[in-house]
């Protein structure tokens, strides 16, 4: 009788077990046939170096921001941005783009991106065709961003390289002690370790839990849509609370205090790692004889009802704080340098126009690259004069 009562529960256990996988294979061949918009599996995996990666011409459907899907491919070279050549043609300049998820930029169709938008109005009537090479990968900090010149831009043979700057999570991201995600970092001696005599590169999140675990995922995230928007939607649903907390926190972000007369120190220490590894890409690009520029993202406090947020909160609080303090470490260090907060402020207060959802919508795009071109005009212009 028990036994028969055994062979019972494991017909019906198993029945079960098939009847699951049965259904969820039949799910996943229906979101695959029919591409339900917003559901897809993962583009990225794990990177022993910085962390993880897009896969080479992988497809990619980024539903946030946008009241629509953005859908697309990877270039061969893991990249959100179209096919390149490794040998450019000679009537080709090519621009190196470093940044994190406002150069990568998924929140927008390709062609409606501040980077083929710039290179339409660069290459209008001048003979040349300007190439503006999409390295830009969401979280990055300038310690990825440095990694990544030799390993994957530096055989392209770029004439250019812009940095852009988001103070917001590059600060915060740089240090192991304020950092969010797993990712490398820039080491120096007597600060963040006493015991070292020379700078190096930290890669030992790759012996983490952590990472193990997200490599382990990441195997099933890639090769199921319904895993991965399981997981996406646990990921959407943390972020959520997080930011409601962040909102209902009646202070300065911690960022935001360097620009007040009570700088949190950490931010601080911080910032002054982030200047190093600017620093180190333009020493870098000064050696290899190429035209280096550093762009300042444009931060919600030059709203003025921001504004006025923040300075109720600290009546010392400075919205251009990282502009001016970039400029002078720019001029220093004779890099060149654009900003995008106060010409942000003016075509706020003169168009009333948002430029952002949380990442910039299409005018923002649109306004972004108007300003590259503009400064990239300048650039090789000045430089055309110096070699003559």
């Amino acid at each position: 009788m028990k036994k028969n009562r055994f062979n019972s529960i494991l017909f019906k256990l198993i029945f079960s077990v098939f009847i699951f996988f049965t259904l969820f294979i039949f799910i996943e061949i229906l979101i695959r046939v029919t591409g339900i918009p917003g559901i897809s599996g993962s583009w990225i995996k794990s990177d022993p170096d910085i962390g993880w990666r897009n896969i080479p011409e992988h497809r990619y459907v980024f539903n946030k921001e946008n009241d629509h899907p953005i859908i697309g491919k990877m270039n061969s070279y893991g990249w959100r941005d179209h096919e390149w050549l490794l040998i450019k043609t000679e009537q080709t300049y090519r621009v190196a783009v470093l940044g994190d998820s406002y150069i990568e930029a998924f929140q927008v169709e390709e062609d409606k991106t501040f980077l083929t938008i710039t290179e339409n109005i660069l290459s209008q009537g001048s003979g040349i065709n300007y190439e503006l090479m999409n390295f830009g990968r969401s979280g990055f900090t300038q310690t990825e961003e440095y990694l990544i010149i030799t390993s994957d831009i530096e055989k392209f043979n770029p004439e250019m390289y812009i940095l852009f700057f988001l103070p917001s999570n590059d600060i915060r991201d740089i240090s192991k002690s304020t950092a969010q995600g797993i990712r490398p970092f820039y080491i120096e001696p007597g600060h963040q370790d006493e015991n070292i005599v020379t700078p190096y590169f930290d890669k030992s999140f790759t012996k983490s839990n952590k990472y193990k675990i997200k490599c382990f995922l990441s195997i099933f995230r890639r090769h199921s849509a319904i895993i991965n928007f399981i997981v996406e939607l646990i990921l959407k649903r943390t972020n959520i609370v997080q930011a409601s907390k962040e909102q209902n926190e009646e202070k300065l972000p911690p960022y935001f205090t360097l620009g007040t007369d009570n700088p949190d120190q950490k931010c601080k220490d911080n910032y002054n790692i982030n200047k190093k590894l600017i620093l180190k890409i333009s020493d870098y690009c000064k050696e290899h004889k190429k035209q280096f520029l550093l762009v300042l993202i444009d931060d919600p406090s030059y709203l003025p009802d921001n504004e006025k947020k923040y300075l109720k909160l600290d009546p010392s609080f400075s919205w251009n704080y990282f502009e001016n303090d970039l400029q002078s470490f720019s001029m220093s260090h004779n890099i060149n340098f654009l900003s995008l907060q106060t010409i942000a402020r003016k075509s706020y207060l003169q168009n009333k126009i948002e430029l952002h959802w949380s990442h910039w919508n299409y005018q923002g795009h649109e306004f972004v690259a108007q300003s590259l071109a503009n400064k990239i005009k300048i650039i090789i212009s000045q430089n055309s004069k110096s070699n003559n």
